[in-house]
Parts: structure tokens; sequence; C-alpha cells
């Protein structure tokens, strides 16, 4: 899997094409946050990166197995985000030294 991406949408830390360049991008539930354009969530963000995106509204510990099934070594899994996006860590990290 390329990157695991939370995206606050007034934080923005990269460009959308940046992340569209990933070879898969997951976005997590987001908080729905205003812009100078109105409301925006996780569906908005995977259609505007683009076909290698997708929302998802799965658990910490679902995502976390959906990508520790999906990444094989050597990919970099890479995992940006805000709030409480720590929690899916201790789990992703355990799923994949178990393999």
């Amino acid at each position: 899997m390329g990157a695991v991406l939370e995206i606050a949408a007034r934080t923005r830390l990269c460009s959308l094409a940046d992340v569209a360049a990933a070879d898969a991008v997951v976005i997590a539930p987001v908080f729905a946050a205003w812009t100078e354009t109105g409301k925006v969530d996780s569906a908005d963000l995977a259609a505007a990166i683009g076909p290698k995106a997708k929302a998802t509204r799965r658990s910490w510990p679902e995502l976390a197995a959906e990508l520790a099934a999906s990444c094989e070594p050597p990919e970099v899994l890479a995992v940006l985000g805000a709030g409480d996006i720590d929690e899916l860590l201790p789990e992703l990290q355990r799923l994949i030294r178990q393999r």
C-alpha cells in the first residue's frame, strides 16, 4: 500500500497531486471541516485525489488488518494524520511484525 492518509481539510502538508502519485491511497474518516469552498469530508478528498484513492469508514483495527494484509516488503507505508490517527499505529505495527 503506497500511503495511508487522514488529511484535515484545512492542513496542506502536500498537494493532492503529490498524494495522487502514490500507488494507493486510503483516506480514513476525517472530521468534516469548512474550507473556502464549503464542507469537505473523506469521500470528497478521495474524489479529488483520483482513482487510486478510496475513502473508508473502517474502524482502526479493521483498517490496520486491511493495510497489513495488503502491504508486502519492501513497500513504504506512510501514515499521515491528525487527531486519533495514532490509534491505528500500534495494531498496524503488531500485524506487520507478526508476518
